[in-house]
């Protein structure tokens, strides 16, 4: 920036001086052509006193045209009706001149003056003519307007420009560094902002600076707070996830990780870590179709890891996709006993009613006699019986465990009667 504002102050000096530079060799030039004009008006006035108009005016004025004014200087005497009497340009002497302006400004004014191209001389030419005794006196010089004065100009123009560049162009740098190095201060401060440390700034030259250090340290203030607010959340939010029992994961829309806790990270990798593809730890085909093809409505799949079985709910939030790993394995476990435990119970009651349905039908068909025996079938039908309801009393019991209705008390159980009873 320091480079981009000198070269920028220093293109404007230098059109500024080149522009004044011009402006005042303009202003000079002329001021210069007024002095000469006046320097002609003395010197015509000067040869007009020389002349002797009684002797003969040819040699006069040639003696008198190397003195007038410069080696170029032409020197004419005019009668009052304009006929050339003398001119130090034989050529000119023919032409009569009663029509030119300065000879018409001088009759009345005593003075005239004019600038025009001779046609006799071929040149631009500046006249200055003078009227006394009778007689016009004029003298002509070469005239190419204000660029005559110019040769003269350069060089003290040139040397009064060159040092007032150095100056200049010394102060816009002092002055650009005045901008620059306030800038480049408050730039080292805000790169504190990514270590969160506190800014400091100098006072500074201009006020416009000190505004935007004051407010550049009241935002980065307001982001250090906002920074240290978030930071607590995230390990508020962190310890709650870290406490629960589920693996939990936060994809983007891109499913890079964004968040994932020590459960996620026990069942698939100690590796996972955020702003890492979720396919590089997660292998399964049926959650990977489901992230590709997740919808507003949540999503479960399950899955077994470890000799456990978990349930994956896949759900679609604003930020991406939060996967939530719950263990299942108590629950399906819990279903799997259940259903063994009623085919068991299915089993255990066909028993005990095919023997009390075989002795029912035995007595009713009146095969037994023998009172000791049929006894016996209605001791066996009774036994059955009381089977049956040790059966029902095991069902109900096992849904007031799963209910949580009662309390389970362990005691000491004889095998002893219960192996006999198995044997008989």
């Amino acid at each position: 920036m320091n480079k981009a504002l000198f070269k920028y102050f220093a293109t404007v000096l230098i059109i500024t001086l080149l522009f004044s530079s011009s402006v005042s060799m303009v202003i000079l030039s002329d001021q210069m052509m007024q002095t000469t004009r006046k320097d002609m008006y003395y010197t015509v006035k000067l040869v007009e006193n020389q002349i002797d108009y009684q002797k003969p005016l040819d040699n006069q004025v040639e003696k008198l045209n190397d003195l007038a004014y410069t080696k170029d200087t032409r020197l004419t005497i005019i009668d009052k009706n304009g006929n050339v009497l003398a001119d130090s340009d034989k050529e000119g002497i023919q032409e009569n001149h009663s029509g030119r302006s300065e000879f018409k400004e001088a009759l009345s004014d005593q003075f005239g003056y004019a600038t025009r191209y001779s046609s006799t001389v071929k040149k631009n030419m500046m006249y200055v003519a003078y009227y006394h005794r009778g007689y016009v006196v004029r003298i002509a010089i070469p005239y190419n307007g204000i660029f005559d004065n110019i040769g003269p100009l350069l060089e003290p123009l040139f040397i009064s420009a060159a040092l007032s560049l150095c100056v200049a162009l010394a102060l816009s740098y002092r002055f650009s560094r005045t901008l620059t190095k306030p800038l480049e201060e408050i730039s080292e401060e805000v790169s504190k902002i990514n270590d969160n440390r506190y800014l400091s700034f100098d006072h500074y030259q201009y006020e416009e600076f000190n505004v935007i250090a004051t407010k550049l340290k009241e935002q980065a203030d307001t982001i250090r707070k906002t920074l240290k607010t978030l930071k607590n959340e995230r390990l508020k939010i962190n310890s709650i996830l870290d406490k629960m029992n589920e693996g939990f994961i936060l994809l983007d829309t891109n499913y890079e990780i964004l968040m994932v806790n020590k459960k996620a990270k026990q069942l698939f990798s100690d590796k996972m870590e955020v702003n890492q593809p979720i396919q590089n730890f997660i292998f399964d085909h049926q959650i990977i179709d489901q992230l590709e093809n997740i919808g507003v409505e949540p999503k479960i799949v399950t899955l077994k890891k470890d000799e456990e079985v978990y349930d994956c709910h896949l759900a679609k939030v604003e930020y991406g996709v939060t996967l939530l790993f719950v263990n299942v394995t108590e629950s399906v476990n819990a279903t799997k006993m259940r259903q063994e435990f009623f085919s068991n119970v299915s089993h255990e009651l066909k028993t005990p009613m095919t023997s009390i349905r075989g002795y029912s039908e035995l007595l009713q068909a009146g095969m037994i006699n023998d009172p000791k025996v049929r006894k016996q079938s209605l001791d066996k039908i009774q036994k059955e019986v009381d089977h049956m309801s040790q059966l029902i009393g095991d069902i109900l019991m096992i849904s007031r465990l799963e209910n949580k209705d009662i309390e389970v008390i362990k005691h000491p159980v004889h095998l002893q009667p219960i192996v006999d009873d198995i044997l008989e």
